[in-house]
């Protein structure tokens, strides 16, 4: 009995690849990466413990769901005949059994995360099951392969931000690229066991241009992690680990082109190993190797990030965190939408012409909202509440049709800042329309990033830069001692390009556009800024506003605004109140640049 206990055990360890974990090395590395950055070089212990454990068990798990599939196919194939199912060590129930107890412990681990995470982490366990069935099905299965390694760099994002961002969709491909390439070295040793079996493989594929291929897979893989490293201005010694691969990645396809006996193509692919640990310590030493503080973290549907130097003696960077995260969490509960006993939904809910308290915080917001109302002649207006659920862009269920006139008439009656009135003491709102319907989220991201900064200087961090969902002010210097960079985006929808970058010291930067969120109807596009004098999206040639000022709640509103009047209108109105503002117009012949002169001073004209 103990001889047959000791021979499964060996068999469930042979099953899940235990004596020879390079492909769970593979898998990690690009789940390090990205968690490693989004975190700003300090993740957490648990996040560490919960993304190491789970590329573990799901890469065992795609072990036991390959051999289950391919059962058949490994009697036939030399290097795979002697694998517990094909041999005969195990049975199709028990390795059903094992699969079982790696999904529970997937899903333990998973509970553990938030909800954007959960929901990519089912679509983790699609890819995984696909996987063994695509070497059927499509020529190049490597390159499923890669996506399915390259999701867990998006969950890993999603795990600390909340939410998915341009550096961990370029981890993402870079991974895929580097998948493909490696997998690609590996398939090496099975050509003839694949040409002879009939299965898809990418050597079979790329053929004598084997070498070329993988030298464009892997110079993707690089560029990709280059860009990652611009964005993210990790340090130097990431741009040494870089090198280093790029040259190693080279030797590598040199010795493909003269030709790889099976030992040497798979001595090359363990290989990958150390180069994804290679760059992990390059991102590593780069992102923590100067006095930089990094603290990231999901808040009001979307992220924020604070980086900061150097961290004053006798605070703790996990003290720092907690605090801001109460800051934002007191905030959210006071200005969300979409929690229906916020303080903001409570006003809403009170379908009253008396005077209501409210808190000193909320009275602030929205007397700032009033006031960038009454500059910008009514374009920005946080009483569109009713409209934006409207038009399916609020807290409500989302809508597919688009509003008919008389649904925003009878919308509108119930619109307007001109409805609502403040009282400063003691701090209290009154509408004079029962239903009146407040919506901060125009200004309360900014507000929150001035409370953060706020917060900063009250500790003596004089150095800083705060963001939330595009919103940002900064003050100080970076660690290096040059000005904080902000960069302006080109107003593209899929592409996220610079336009040009802006200097930014003890102010703030806010930007409006229509070119990413929109809705689709009947094949038109309905931009999500609505103009609350028409009730209807913004239909003008204006694709991008952004505005800096001493406040990022000042900004934030007033970038909608202005958006919401174009390019004209809102232009004479940016240049009488000293709005430094910059706006791009679209035009047939291109975009076209207008800038306000208070704006001037920030752009760098070389």
């Amino acid at each position: 009995m103990a001889v047959s206990l000791t021979s499964k055990m060996q068999a469930i360890a042979d099953l899940i690849r235990l004596q020879n974990q390079s492909g769970t090395v593979l898998l990690m590395m690009p789940c390090l990466w990205s968690l490693v950055l989004a975190s700003g070089g300090q993740p957490t212990f648990l996040m560490l413990a919960i993304f190491v454990i789970g590329a573990f068990v799901m890469r065992s798990a795609g072990c036991v769901i390959n051999d289950l599939v391919d059962q058949d196919i490994d009697r036939e194939v030399e290097r795979t005949r002697h694998r517990p199912l094909p041999s005969g060590r195990l049975s199709r129930t028990e390795a059903g059994l094992v699969l079982l107890v790696l999904l529970a412990v997937a899903a333990l681990l998973l509970a553990m995360l938030n909800v954007v995470t959960l929901l990519l982490g089912l679509g983790a366990v699609v890819l995984v099951v696909l996987y063994p069935f695509a070497k059927r099905i499509i020529a190049m299965p490597q390159a499923v392969l890669g996506i399915a390694f390259g999701w867990g760099v998006l969950m890993a994002w999603a795990a600390v931000r909340g939410t998915l961002e341009l550096p961990a969709i370029l981890i993402f491909f870079a991974t895929v690229f580097w998948a493909i390439g490696y997998d690609t070295i590996y398939a090496i040793q099975d050509q003839e066991d694949d040409r002879r079996i009939g299965v898809g493989s990418s050597a079979l594929l790329f053929g004598r241009f084997t070498w070329l291929a993988i030298a464009l897979v892997f110079s993707g893989m690089i560029a990709c992690l280059a860009s990652v490293g611009f964005l993210g201005q990790v340090g130097n010694w990431y741009t040494v680990a870089l090198v280093l691969v790029s040259f190693v990645m080279a030797v590598q396809v040199a010795m493909i082109r003269r030709g790889l006996n099976r030992r040497e193509a798979f001595d090359m692919f363990r290989s990958h190993a150390g180069i994804g640990v290679a760059i992990l310590i390059g991102l590593v030493i780069g992102l923590i190797g100067d006095s930089t503080v990094r603290v990231t973290g999901p808040t009001m549907g979307t992220s924020y990030a604070v980086t900061l130097h150097p961290l004053p003696e006798g605070i703790e960077r996990d003290a720092l965190q907690t605090e801001i995260d109460r800051i934002l969490v007191r905030i959210n509960n006071r200005m969300s939408t979409y929690q229906e006993h916020s303080e903001l939904s409570r006003f809403n809910q009170n379908q009253t012409i008396e005077w209501v308290d409210v808190s000193a915080e909320l009275f602030t917001v929205v007397d700032a909202a009033v006031h960038a109302s009454r500059m910008t002649h009514g374009a920005f207006d946080a009483t569109v509440g009713w409209l934006v659920n409207l038009w399916g862009f609020g807290p409500s269920i989302p809508t597919t049709i688009v509003p008919s006139d008389t649904a925003i008439s009878e919308v509108m009656r119930a619109t307007g800042y001109e409805h609502l009135h403040l009282n400063p003491s003691p701090p209290a709102l009154r509408k004079d329309v029962p239903e009146l319907y407040v919506d901060l989220s125009g200004i309360a991201k900014g507000y929150a990033v001035d409370h953060i900064a706020e917060y900063l200087d009250s500790v003596g961090i004089e150095n800083y830069l705060v963001e939330i969902g595009g919103e940002l002010r900064a003050n100080g210097k970076r660690q290096n001692g040059m000005t904080w960079e902000v960069v302006i985006e080109r107003p593209t929808p899929l592409v996220r390009e610079k336009y040009r970058t802006i200097k930014l010291r003890s102010r703030a930067i806010a930007t409006s556009g229509n070119y990413r969120n929109y809705i689709e109807r009947d094949g038109k596009r309905f931009s999500h800024i609505l103009n609350p004098n028409t009730g209807k999206p913004i239909t003008h040639n204006l694709a991008s506003v952004t505005v800096i000022r001493s406040s990022s709640m000042e900004a934030d509103a007033l970038a909608t605004g202005l958006m919401v009047l174009g390019p004209d209108a809102g232009y004479d109105v940016a240049v009488k109140e000293d709005v430094a503002a910059l706006f791009l117009v679209k035009h047939e012949d291109g975009l076209h640049e207008i800038v306000t002169p208070a704006l001037d001073r920030y752009l760098d004209r070389k």
